[in-house]
């Protein structure tokens, strides 16, 4: 457990405001990091095929990646010129790591059998567990397509949402935006889907719209205050519980903080002047229902600027989603977070923060986090998801995330960008739970909703393999393989994992082709010592969130 920890009293000075600056340099350094490590991963199952690794590429990404996370980089503490610059780098860290995943993905997919599939979708799962989540795909016809049906490995027709579509001159589909559920994709590993034209069906009620304030999936009903669109209540229908504590605040509100002569630097200067999201009470509340999800869209007004929420239920998805975007935020020096007031036991909450292959108790206060923060009693928890923007406020019994901290005019140096006027997206998550130590599930969820599913749309040729496949598995789950690489040397692959539960464990990493051997190495990569072999199997001891590396010539 952490005391001070940048918290008053504190041990230095108040650096705490460094956790939301410059919350889109926060945003797409998240970004950056999710999308270079699957791409890495992928890229060293492609040399397994013979393919160029791309060293130099990945080498440069990577010394981009660290350089921006020098502390007055990363804690948005420096000159519009620095933040111009450390984006520009982020950016071309997003189209490298794009660019590696493409070749690898394509080197993958021309070795799977997709004949008499016309459109076929390669959906990919750079994690070492096993995922049912939602990916996104963008699909351009060749043909005259006005709809079509979506199946899985086993000729399952599966619902999808359409986010985007655009017509040509005769009604046909020129390209289309659309989220669907890709169920059980493997470990490390991939599952093949399909799209197939067909005729428009009639009096087919995909989407219905409405005006309802309530949606419900099979794990939880979700209803909004009409007056002010934000969440009166989410129960919890597996554990038969509710999850908020409605009677003085309401779930997903809006709360902006007046600071005086904020610093850049850290230092917050948090006034009494509050401006909470229900004294703006006029709002509208769409309903959105598909066979994939349920969304509820509030749009109203909120302190210096417009606010749009959406929250989604997702069908076999067990989290609730959020997305809220402030439009044409105005600056101000505010201090923006959204709430959510949980229903535990506030005597015996203890509160868990991820960091860097760890999970950690802290006190109440404001703190940073990797991915998630967990507050659970001795019965039940909730945990909330991130995406980059990763300050937490925990106190009294509410479960709060820090959005962006706005300085206008800072008189320390030129930061006119630090007002962060502008439209700005959050995307977070909501997770309950029953409570159980540290729990896997967690970490896996969070994990997972902040590096989505890979998709690539491929052709129909054959080949060698089938259609669902892992590369790599892992026994028990609770270890999570993190980096998959070649080794520095260039003779082998790198394996590095962590335990995520804090439990010791006996790890089983189970590889789709023989080995040759396999040893136990430091994080710069020194041989410890050998492990044995069998077949394609290597087993070894891990204590709880320790780190292992593991080198294996195929």
């Amino acid at each position: 457990t952490y005391s001070a920890d940048f918290n008053l009293p504190l041990a230095f000075v108040d650096v705490r405001g460094t956790f939301s600056n410059r919350t889109e340099l926060k945003k797409l350094n998240r970004l950056a990091a999710t999308r270079l490590m699957p791409a890495e991963k992928l890229a060293a199952l492609g040399s397994w095929l013979r393919e160029a690794y791309p060293k130099e590429s990945l080498n440069g990404a990577w010394k981009k990646l660290l350089f921006n996370h020098f502390h007055d980089i990363m804690a948005g503490s420096h000159t519009d010129d620095v933040y111009q610059q450390a984006m520009n780098r982020y950016a071309s860290i997003v189209d490298a790591s794009d660019e590696i995943a493409e070749k690898a993905l394509d080197a993958i997919s021309r070795r799977i059998d997709t004949s008499e599939l016309r459109y076929p979708l390669l959906v990919f799962n750079p994690f070492s567990f096993s995922r049912t989540d939602v990916c996104r795909y963008i699909a351009v016809f060749r043909e005259h397509v006005e709809d079509f049906s979506l199946y899985n490995d086993r000729g399952e027709e599966m619902p999808y949402r359409i986010l985007d579509k655009r017509l040509r001159e005769n009604k046909g589909i020129r390209t289309i935006l659309f989220e669907f559920l890709a169920e059980d994709v493997p470990p490390l590993g991939y599952v093949v889907y399909s799209i197939i034209p067909r005729n428009p069906k009639k009096n087919e009620e995909a989407v219905r719209f409405s005006q309802s304030n309530c949606i419900e999936n099979e794990f939880y009903r979700v209803e909004l205050d009409r007056e002010s669109g934000y969440v009166r209540s989410i129960f919890d229908k597996v554990n038969g519980r509710e999850v908020l504590d409605s009677s003085n605040s309401l779930g997903n509100e809006l709360i902006a903080i007046k600071e005086e002569e904020p610093d850049l630097e850290g230092r917050l200067g948090l006034t009494d002047r509050v401006f909470r999201g229900k004294d703006y009470p006029e709002c509208t509340i769409g309903c959105e229902r598909t066979p994939l999800a349920s969304v509820l869209k509030v749009e109203g007004k909120f302190e210096g600027c417009r606010r749009v929420q959406e929250i989604i239920l997702y069908h076999e998805i067990p989290r609730i989603d959020f997305r809220t975007t402030l439009v044409d935020f105005k600056g101000q020096d505010l201090f923006v977070k959204v709430c959510f007031p949980l229903r535990l036991d506030r005597e015996k909450v203890s509160i868990k923060h991820e960091m860097p292959y760890c999970v950690s108790k802290r006190p109440e206060g404001y703190y940073c986090a990797q991915s998630f923060v967990d507050c659970s009693d001795e019965s039940y928890g909730v945990a909330l998801i991130n995406k980059g923007t990763a300050g937490y406020w925990v106190e009294n019994g509410k479960l709060e995330m820090v959005l962006l901290r706005a300085i206008h005019d800072y008189k320390g140096y030129y930061a006119p960008l630090a007002a962060e006027e502008g439209t700005h997206v959050f995307e977070y998550s909501l997770y309950p739970h029953p409570a159980d130590g540290v729990r896997s599930d967690v970490v896996k969820i969070a994990h997972g909703f902040n590096s989505p599913l890979l998709v690539m749309g491929t052709d129909e040729h054959p080949g060698e393999w089938g259609r669902r496949r892992s590369f790599v598995s892992v026994v028990p789950e609770e270890f999570e393989v993190t980096v998959v690489k070649k080794t520095e040397d260039g003779d082998g692959i790198l394996l590095r994992g962590w335990e995520t539960t804090g439990r010791d464990a006996q790890v089983t990493i189970e590889f789709s082709r023989p080995l040759k051997e396999a040893w136990l190495v430091s994080l710069a990569e020194e041989r410890i010592s050998p492990l044995q072999v069998q077949e394609n199997r290597v087993t070894f001891p891990c204590k709880g969130f320790e780190i292992v590396s593991v080198m294996v010539t195929p």
